[in-house]
């Protein structure tokens, strides 16, 4: 392994570091709130924050056309010069805006004429929060994917912190009611100030860059367009068979308590996905775009650097999460039987977990460009998700969700075979014992800690 690998690594390393320290902190204080929320709020009122967020998020990923996901395949012709970030950065940034434009028009129709949602909603919120948080997690992809991480983590946790405190200091110093707005407000306010600062930070790296003559790679343009078309053709079956989508639809199906419930189960796996998505997901992003253009051992010890760490942090939430179930039921025994809603969020969880496994074969699906291939698996997936939907008159939910992980092993199953077949790259499971021996310690000391607290 020659000596500008280990430079990376070390980079990589510092990183992943920071990443990890500020998104579990993140998302710590993200988790605690909905929490808070669902104990306060109520199950039918809960149920429906929960639809509207969802559908929110749901409409950013569908209308940002795979923007952040392309990003560290093309990282270094975007950056290779000032007049290479004009010329194709730019118009790649100032593209999402009419986009997210359309997206935000759609939202609001089927917050107003699919849902029963509250008359009280100001929708100007919605539909100003899906352009807002769009460009603000385009941004944030393009800052961890240069590596500038400690700066980015920083903004978002202090702006965490704000919205945290804007809702629950007026609601128990001061008694104030929780409606709709005033848990969304104080939210549009912190994406409007997170966009201000990443845009601050985009042009002070812009002027950071070399004054060199523009430089692009064969058919750049094309590239990016095949790459994208696929890119968010694969991503489709993780928009409509995640949280995001499930939790409306199970809502139409099954009914508002059933959405809150999911809701809930849903806000723990994107904690789980935040700590996963900013600490392997942006660091790998970066890793993978800065070896893009070196030998293929690189490119594989680069892998095994990733999936080494993703495994490690799925094993450790998984054990977390097994030996604490009864802290969960402790929040959620309101309104209904503990025990059916620990039903549900164990079966949603396990499901929504599943997809993290993917995680570092797409990644290098992607930087490799051979996301075609991709696509063809995702789409195999796709029609197998369906016919697991179509089924679900027939079964109850639980089965339903049952046969959707057993759709994600056999996908998982496809992905690693071919990409064993055409790199040899195996899956990476190892976990040495040390770090078997700290989870579980650290999963018992927290059942200790909250069992003192009870």
């Amino acid at each position: 392994m020659n000596f500008n690998f280990e430079i990376l690594k070390k980079k990589f390393e510092t990183g992943f570091k920071w990443n990890i320290t500020g998104s579990i902190f993140y998302e710590f204080l993200k988790i605690s709130h909905q929490l808070i929320l669902f104990k306060n709020l109520g199950i039918s009122r809960y149920g429906q924050l929960g639809i509207i967020f969802s559908i929110i998020y749901l409409t950013i990923h569908i209308f940002s056309f795979a923007a952040g996901i392309t990003l560290p395949a093309f990282v270094q012709d975007f950056t290779h010069s000032k007049k290479n970030f004009i010329r194709h950065a730019l118009p790649y940034f100032l593209l999402q805006i009419p986009l997210l434009i359309t997206g935000s028009f759609l939202c609001i129709y089927l917050l107003s004429k699919k849902f029963t949602i509250s008359t009280s909603l100001n929708f100007a919120i919605p539909f100003f929060l899906i352009l807002l948080e769009g460009v603000r997690m385009l941004l944030r992809t393009f800052l961890h994917n240069v590596f500038i991480n400690k700066f980015t983590i920083i903004c978002e946790t202090i702006l965490m912190l704000f919205y945290f405190s804007s809702i629950w200091i007026p609601f128990y110093f001061f008694g104030h009611k929780l409606s709709l707005n005033f848990i969304l407000t104080p939210y549009l306010i912190t994406s409007c100030i997170a966009v201000i600062l990443f845009v601050t930070m985009l042009i002070k790296f812009y002027c950071s860059l070399p004054n060199k003559k523009y430089k692009s790679s064969p058919n750049l343009l094309k590239r990016i367009a095949k790459n994208r078309f696929f890119n968010y053709s694969t991503q489709l079956s993780e928009y409509f068979f995640c949280g995001n989508f499930l939790v409306p639809f199970f809502a139409l199906k099954f009914g508002n308590a059933y959405a809150a419930v999911l809701k809930l189960a849903s806000y723990l796996a994107d904690a789980i996905k935040g700590i996963i998505h900013v600490s392997v997901g942006f660091s790998g992003g970066a890793l993978f775009a800065a070896i893009k253009n070196t030998d293929f051992k690189t490119k594989l010890a680069a892998f095994y650097e990733l999936s080494g760490k993703l495994y490690k942090i799925l094993f450790f939430t998984l054990v977390l999460l097994t030996l604490n179930y009864q802290t969960l039921a402790r929040f959620t025994a309101k309104d209904t039987q503990p025990q059916f809603i620990l039903g549900l969020i164990a079966i949603f969880l396990l499901f929504l977990f599943s997809k993290h496994i993917f995680l570092a074969y797409e990644q290098f699906y992607i930087v490799e460009e051979r996301t075609a291939k991709l696509f063809l698996f995702k789409a195999l997936e796709i029609v197998m998700f369906l016919c697991a939907i179509h089924l679900s008159s027939h079964f109850s939910l639980f089965i339903t969700l049952l046969n959707l992980i057993i759709v994600r092993i056999i996908s998982f199953v496809i992905i690693a075979t071919h990409a064993y077949a055409t790199w040899k790259i195996k899956p990476g499971f190892r976990i040495n014992f040390k770090f078997i021996i700290t989870s579980f310690f650290s999963a018992y000391a927290l059942r200790t800690v909250a069992n003192f607290l009870r």
